[in-house]
């Protein structure tokens, strides 16, 4: 994006348990789009404080069984 910040659409590796990148290639990641590729192996996703939105189903993991954020962090689903 122009404004210096970036959309996750993919998160690629073989670990149970992720934590999401606040930054890539120096731009801030705010936002997870629908249905993000991912191993299905995932069982727990760790949201960084950038991350503003969540698209519909953007876990796509059937071992899926946690999402955790920061205390008092806010985030807008779609």
């Amino acid at each position: 994006m122009s404004d210096g910040t970036v959309i996750l659409n993919s998160y690629e590796g073989k670990d149970e348990k992720i934590t999401l990148p606040s930054t890539i290639e120096g731009l801030s990641v705010v936002s997870v789009k629908d249905y993000i590729k991912m191993p299905e192996t995932v069982k727990e996703v760790v949201v960084p404080s950038s991350v503003k939105s969540l698209g519909y189903g953007a876990f796509n993991s059937p071992s899926l069984t946690k999402v955790t954020l920061n205390e008092g962090h806010e985030i807008q689903l779609s």
